[in-house]
């Protein structure tokens, strides 16, 4: 039975690891989702900090510091309410309890079912994680690359509601009916696929389904070499965009831009990065780091190589990594990255986090309204704009 919470405006959905705020859904980390859903387990008790690193981090050694980070965005996000950012509170050397609203345990239900406001007027959609059919667990960075992939290309149509990569991730795995995932996550269509990657080749099997009737509207099977996969992401955004009522833009003229790279191996190492700095310790960021130099001695022009080795430094200095790179590197990996590929909104998103460390509020004010104008659909840039604005008051 799922566990629902209800505590002042805000309302906690275990199961599906989504927090809401009325009816929106706030963007937060899985790991936060879970020290939280401990917390108001324990509800006024102290909670251990080792209990709390074993319910986000199970099996894992990490430092403390990462357990600092996810509270603190706890935090950040309770302070967009009166009195929030005291609603968890620091007890020196044994833990933290929950001393918030009280937290009522609702019937499963019910589940919030949300629909974007303010993009109540765009096809909606969500893309699920593809599946890993290569049999070899260690190539879900790759299927995780390619979904990626084909939400952030979907994300710049801005006629699109396009639900964000930790919303969509939830359903990894899941075999629920996708009528009630369409109804959890508020969106129209459905995309599923999988990927299989064997030697120099790859599959990639993709539909498009109705969420409302379960119909599938398209599916299409991609055979080709490794080298082909930009073009099969291409073609798969495409065929997306174009099955959709209304056609909404010329897809081919949208997708007809520069890929940032050519070169496989060089894209490879991006996803492993990619897959290490997902998990947000000290020593990830710094094989993550390791991983995009690679790609940048491979491909210098990679400008997405150069940005996250800029964000690995921003990273770095958010979990207070006794060994994090200095700020200034970080700029000049984001000013190069800036110079490959001017519009690029992720890169803008980085820079902006990177000066608000520096303290230069406005210049970071700059990039995050820029970043957010160029893909208005991207909720990772959103959210920690808005999380900075909490902290600015």
């Amino acid at each position: 039975m799922a566990t629902i919470y209800e505590f002042g405006p805000f309302r906690l959905e275990a199961d599906a690891d989504t927090l809401f705020r009325g009816a929106e859904p706030v963007a937060l980390g899985g790991r936060a989702v879970a020290l939280l859903r401990l917390l108001l387990e324990k509800a006024g008790r102290p909670v251990a900090k080792d209990a709390l690193m074993e319910a986000a981090w199970p099996g894992l050694a990490i430092e403390e510091s990462n357990l600092t980070v996810q509270v603190a965005a706890l935090r950040r996000t309770f302070a967009a309410v009166e009195g929030g950012s005291s609603w968890i509170e620091t007890l020196p050397r044994r833990g933290y309890r929950y001393v918030g609203p009280p937290a009522v345990t609702l019937p499963d239900g019910s589940r919030q079912t949300w629909l974007p406001s303010a993009s109540s007027d765009k096809p909606s959609i969500a893309v699920l994680p593809f599946a890993n059919l290569s049999g070899d667990p260690a190539q879900d960075y790759f299927s995780d690359g390619i979904t990626e992939d084909v939400i952030a290309e979907l994300s710049r149509f801005r006629s699109l509601f396009v639900v964000a990569r930790h919303s969509s991730f939830v359903y990894r795995g899941s075999s629920s009916d996708i009528r009630e995932i369409g109804r959890q996550l508020g969106v129209r269509y459905v995309v599923e696929g999988s990927a299989r990657r064997i030697d120099k080749r790859v599959r990639v099997t993709v539909k498009i389904l109705d969420a409302a009737s379960g119909f599938t509207l398209w599916t299409e099977r991609y055979d080709r070499e490794i080298e082909d996969i930009f073009a099969i992401q291409d073609e798969i955004v495409g065929k997306i965009v174009s099955a959709l009522p209304g056609r909404l833009e010329d897809a081919g003229r949208e997708i007809a831009r520069g890929k940032q790279t050519s070169n496989i191996t060089a894209y490879d190492l991006v996803l492993l990065g990619n897959e290490k700095w997902r998990q947000l310790t000290v020593r990830s960021m710094d094989e993550a780091r390791g991983y995009f130099r690679k790609a940048v001695a491979l491909d210098p022009a990679y400008a997405r190589a150069h940005a996250n080795i800029a964000w690995t430094v921003v990273c770095a200095a958010f979990l207070e990594s006794p060994a994090a790179p200095p700020l200034d590197d970080g700029r000049r990996e984001i000013e190069i990255a800036l110079d490959l590929d001017e519009i690029d909104a992720w890169s803008h998103g980085v820079f902006a986090q990177l000066l608000f460390l520096q303290n230069r509020d406005q210049a970071a004010e700059t990039h995050f309204k820029r970043a957010l104008a160029l893909n208005p659909n991207d909720a990772d840039v959103a959210a920690a704009f808005a999380n900075i604005l909490v902290y600015w008051g």
